[in-house]
């Protein structure tokens, strides 16, 4: 049987789907365009990802988990929160949880009053804690 294809064989799959971003490209170049700018800026989002990935890990470093559900489990148990004073441990001062008290509202875990006198948990950090209670 002869070949009814004047150009001879077909070229393999890698070709076609070259050809193929081609005919995407010649139909809509910026779209393609858009496309290899983005594939591009991959890498500096992941590397920009991994640094900021380092730093949060480094700012965890400092804090006491250990303490940091011991306030947890105090806020909730206290359903209007409680004055700062309140949170400390025999011979601790406020100085000593400031950073443990930011890590945790930058977590969206507990709030601070508008006169900074009293620190409460907020409602999804309190239905994650009973969640993770029920085993849930």
């Amino acid at each position: 049987m002869e070949d009814l294809n004047p150009l001879g064989r077909l070229p393999g799959p890698h070709v076609a789907i070259g050809g193929l971003a081609m005919v995407a490209f010649w139909r809509n170049p910026a779209g393609l365009l858009g496309e290899l700018i983005e594939i591009a800026l991959t890498g500096r989002r992941l590397i920009f990802e991994v640094v900021a990935g380092w730093r949060r890990r480094g700012k965890l470093g400092r804090i006491d988990v250990g303490r940091a559900a011991e306030l947890l489990a105090q806020l909730d148990a206290a359903d209007g929160g409680l004055p700062l004073a309140a949170l400390l441990r025999p011979g601790e001062q406020i100085g000593d949880l400031v950073p443990l008290l930011r890590w945790l509202a930058g977590h969206e875990w507990l709030g601070v009053t508008a006169d900074g006198q009293r620190v409460y948990l907020y409602s999804p950090g309190r239905k994650e804690l009973h969640g993770a209670a029920l085993g849930r």
